[in-house]
């Protein structure tokens, strides 16, 4: 959990980045929450292990998921 001088930050375990308090990070608009409410995000499913907060800004961290890699073998000398 992290905070800025207006609102708190969580991710949950699943990766999910949750945010409460006065602001409009993730909820389009100017509101104040009471409870954690999920940020909207567009970010490919991205899973979020981290964050970092200042005053008037959150930061948070999703490093890259390899999911495929083509070809699948190849010589040991490389150039496939």
């Amino acid at each position: 959990m992290k905070c800025s001088n207006y609102a708190t930050f969580s991710i949950d375990e699943y990766g999910h980045p949750y945010s409460w308090g006065k602001g409009h990070v993730g909820h389009a608009s100017n509101t104040i929450l009471d409870l954690p409410k999920m940020i909207e995000t567009n970010t490919d499913n991205r899973i979020f292990t981290d964050m970092c907060a200042n005053d008037d800004s959150i930061l948070f961290y999703a490093p890259i998921r390899v999911y495929n890699i083509f070809p699948a073998c190849g010589p040991s000398k490389g150039n496939t």
